[in-house]
């Protein structure tokens, strides 16, 4: 009997190990598409990043990492009036080297942030991810 408790007390604690020890997997679920737009009005003097989630949100999962690490993990959905589903306003732009957004745990869209990159808009869409990186604001938002 001491040797079966031993046991399952020996088989819990693996167990428990193993669940603690894994890691998020990201599947591909859909193409990415990253465009580089420097079109718009103005640019800005902020230190502020701003993302515009647009599209086809549907109680979709949207992963934001900053430099890496998770900033903003969300279910969206997209309001039919204005197209838009979620505004994200990452303050201290200047401390970001790079911005990775994902959906529904699939797998991360990595954008470089520089000087001049202050508005990305994403996009949605069965299969697709669309981020547009924009050094000026566009004239739509």
């Amino acid at each position: 009997m001491k040797r079966i408790l031993c046991f399952m007390i020996l088989l819990l604690c693996f167990f428990y190990a193993c669940h603690n020890t894994q890691k998020e997997e990201r599947k591909s679920l859909y193409n990415v598409s990253i465009k580089y737009i420097d079109d718009g009005q103005c640019t800005l003097n902020i230190d502020t990043v701003f993302l515009f989630f647009e599209g086809d949100f549907n109680k979709d999962t949207i992963d934001i990492l900053l430099n890496h690490e998770i900033f903003l993990r969300e279910i969206i959905s997209t309001e039919p009036s204005t197209g838009l589903a979620k505004e994200v306003k990452i303050p201290n732009a200047s401390e970001i080297a790079s911005i990775e957004i994902g959906i529904n745990m699939g797998r991360l869209a990595k954008v470089e942030i520089d000087k001049g990159i202050r508005i990305l808009g994403v996009g949605f869409s069965l299969d697709n991810l669309r981020i547009s990186v924009y050094s000026k604001f566009p004239r739509y938002y």
